[in-house]
């Protein structure tokens, strides 16, 4: 383990021929592995052979970036031949998945091992499964852990918190230092006696699971923890299935040192705190899978002055992608986990302040799933170099579209938030849609479109259409305990052939919601800068 992270600082603080040298040794492990071993990258082996046998640094990545991307539509329609282990389909995992709702289970083979089978629909809505050993999991959930938990910790001093049977007394003077958070909270629901004993000695991080990806955070979390993570800390997952009251109270017995969740999941918990339903106080807040806006920065700050927040970036098809510094406050890409490759519209490089007009990554650890040159419709902005130890390239992503649609209670006047991956997902999974979009722009008020796919003259179709987007809605609406009347009295359902959609205009598979609450009225598109992060 100690060599593993020897080696990690070393390669973050080595200059760019040196990094670069280790990334193509990987890229050309990668490269023969898949086209050995995969169907689908075997179609390119003439590429692949041509790639391998360049000399040149700089033409090799020049010739990589001339492969074809992987998109998600290979990822469903391709997926028994992207698999490099034979025993892996698409049929096994549907059938494991629907075993293992609680993403909870192992996939054995042969071959291979165990194996976790990750289910997620992403920003897009179309469900995809990335199959990975359990080994390469606990690999880089080490390096990403080293980088965002050890590193931090050291560099802002909070190291004595991970000190064996310290975590009492590390509090104890916390407290006296800094003074009790304000507010009590609500009463704590604690745990079995085995669990209460072993978090009194060892920090804990609380891992808040958003319904969209449960299966990444319990399963990961379950089943590929690497062993230093399991000997140092208690690692709780609270599920979005439980109620608010029940996540408010095992998080106050709970007292996590560390939290990690989507910012608007984070928001729930700062804001309970904030008005005394909550009395915590973590070391730091870890947050990722949407963009971490500097309001919600802010709220975060307000809530817990004294807690360092860290932002991550990653992609359930190519692991972690960057995690924040604990120096400049911003995201550094993990250049020994993932190949990224940000360009311009004209296909050249990047200027620093510009926003890549197309987006690449490149998976260097998953070898049963191997995800090379993965096209991403993330909105990144590069970064000037800041003098950092961590010499890897600095990002920033600007936009990744928010889990959540706001709905105010017809009733009780409560602002309820909906997921908006899971419309995504049941509006995609339709059949008889080539796509959908949903406007959102009244209170109370939603519209669902829908483009047939084909000629409807009897109308059956479109009444499909219609029940099918109703019943979404309805599934959507129940996951948070409501009723559609309660939240949208006016539903309007439009279908569409080809050419009204083209009069109609519009973007498909999009959600465009413009309804926010109050106290999010005036969230912009714009990141966190360097010195709001850092401080």
């Amino acid at each position: 383990m100690f060599d593993r992270f020897r080696e990690a600082s070393r390669f973050d603080a080595s200059d760019d021929a040196t990094r670069r040298t280790f990334v193509r040794a990987r890229l050309e492990a990668m490269l023969r592995h898949c086209r050995a071993e995969s169907p689908f990258y075997a179609r390119h082996a003439a590429l692949i052979d041509e790639l391998l046998a360049e000399p040149d640094d700089a033409r090799f990545f020049e010739r990589y970036a001339a492969l074809p991307p992987l998109t998600k539509q290979h990822l469903v329609d391709d997926f028994d031949d992207l698999m490099t282990d034979r025993e892996i389909t698409r049929a096994r995992v549907d059938a494991f998945d629907a075993e293992h709702a609680d993403g909870l289970g192992l996939l054995e083979t042969a071959s291979g091992g165990a194996h976790q089978a990750i289910k997620t629909s992403g920003t897009s809505g179309t469900v995809v499964y990335i199959v990975d050993s359990v080994r390469c999991i606990k690999e880089v959930m080490s390096l990403l852990l080293f980088r965002a938990l050890l590193r931090v910790l050291y560099q802002t001093g909070m190291w004595p918190a991970f000190l064996p049977f310290v975590r009492p007394f590390y509090r104890l003077l916390r407290r006296l230092r800094h003074g009790r958070p304000a507010g009590q909270g609500p009463a704590p629901l604690p745990p079995s006696w085995g669990e209460r004993i072993a978090r009194f000695v060892r920090p804990s991080l609380l891992v808040f699971v958003h319904r969209g990806n449960r299966s990444v955070y319990r399963g990961t979390t379950s089943h590929s923890q690497p062993l230093w993570v399991r000997l140092l800390m208690h690692i709780r997952v609270l599920s979005h299935e439980e109620s608010l009251e029940t996540i408010l109270r095992r998080t106050q017995w709970q007292q996590p040192e560390f939290i990690f969740g989507l910012p608007s999941r984070i928001e729930w918990l700062a804001r309970a705190q904030l008005r005394g339903a909550l009395c915590i106080d973590p070391l730091a807040v870890y947050v990722g899978g949407e963009t971490l806006h500097a309001e919600l920065l802010d709220l975060y700050k307000r809530a817990w002055p004294r807690t360092v927040v860290i932002n991550t970036y990653g992609a359930t098809e190519t692991k972690a992608i960057a995690t924040a510094c604990a120096e400049c406050g911003e995201l550094h890409v993990l250049e020994d986990i993932v190949h990224l490759e940000l360009y311009g519209a004209e296909g050249g490089p990047v200027p620093p302040g510009d926003i890549a007009a197309q987006v690449y990554c490149t998976g260097l650890w998953n070898r049963v799933t191997p995800v090379l040159r993965y096209d991403m419709s993330d909105r990144i902005e590069v970064l000037p170099d800041a003098g950092c130890r961590w010499r890897t390239q600095r990002i920033r992503v600007r936009g990744r579209e928010p889990a959540f649609l706001w709905a105010p209670h017809q009733k009780t006047g409560e602002w309820v938030p909906l997921n908006g991956r899971m419309l995504k997902e049941s509006l995609v999974a339709l059949p008889d849609a080539i796509g959908f979009m949903v406007r959102y722009t009244q209170p109370g008020s939603i519209s669902l479109q829908f483009v047939l796919e084909s000629d409807d003259s009897t109308g059956e179709v479109e009444a499909r259409l219609r029940a099918g987007a109703l019943t979404a809605l309805d599934k959507l609406v129940r996951d948070q305990g409501s009723a559609v009347s309660d939240l949208f009295p006016a539903v309007q359902v439009e279908v569409f052939d080809m050419q009204g959609w083209n009069q109609a205009g519009g973007k498909l598979g999009a959600i465009a919601a413009s309804v926010v609450p109050p106290h999010l009225a005036n969230q912009d598109d714009s990141a966190p800068t360097a010195s709001e992060a850092a401080s």
